[in-house]
């Protein structure tokens, strides 16, 4: 089951019922109750993707999290649930996550990928490349945001490593007196 913050929910009967998830500006179709084995294999999918996934509010609340998410950033799901992605987000890189949000709600954007640095709970740094978009359950629903998020430490410590190198190479040959032939 997926861990999912409790208290009240968006739907009326306080449960998140199985639907597909879309865009807000695109006609949602709700999955079947009786479907269950279409409610299982979304439930794998969320579960097992190689990426982190969250649903939060549109203040950033996390209302849902999978297992992924929680390896990446090194908390349990129930201390995820009592956060928020501000809180998670390196204060170098919130304002612009808060610009971003801002301009998806106003209906600006449908969607929003890139960069960005969360914080792990052992304080280190994990860059992440995150994908957000808008979401109801329903038509007349309160709005969330799903969020894909990948690490991509490996790539940006590749790109830090290549940075250093080329900068050492250049220093290198401006340091030299004599042409290199």
């Amino acid at each position: 089951m997926r861990p999912r913050r409790g208290g009240k929910s968006n739907t009326q009967s306080g449960a998140r019922s199985h639907s597909t998830v879309t865009p807000a500006t695109a006609p949602t179709q709700p999955v079947s109750s009786t479907d269950s084995a279409t409610g299982i294999r979304f439930q794998s999918s969320f579960d097992q993707i190689a990426v982190g996934i969250a649903h939060t509010t549109t203040d950033g609340r996390i209302l849902e999290v999978n297992r992924k998410l929680c390896e990446l950033l090194g908390f349990t799901a129930a201390e995820l649930l009592t956060m928020t992605t501000r809180d998670l987000t390196h204060p170098d890189d919130r304002d612009q996550q808060d610009d971003l949000r801002h301009q998806l709600i106003e209906g600006e954007r449908n969607s929003f990928s890139g960069d960005k640095r969360y914080l792990r709970k052992n304080g280190s740094t994990l860059w992440i490349n995150r994908t957000v978009a808008l979401a109801r359950d329903k038509p007349d629903a309160e709005p969330y945001l799903i969020q894909t998020i990948d690490s991509i430490d490996e790539r940006k410590r590749a790109e830090f490593e290549l940075k250093h190198s080329l900068s050492l190479h250049q220093a290198t040959l401006e340091s030299t007196a004599d042409g290199i032939l």
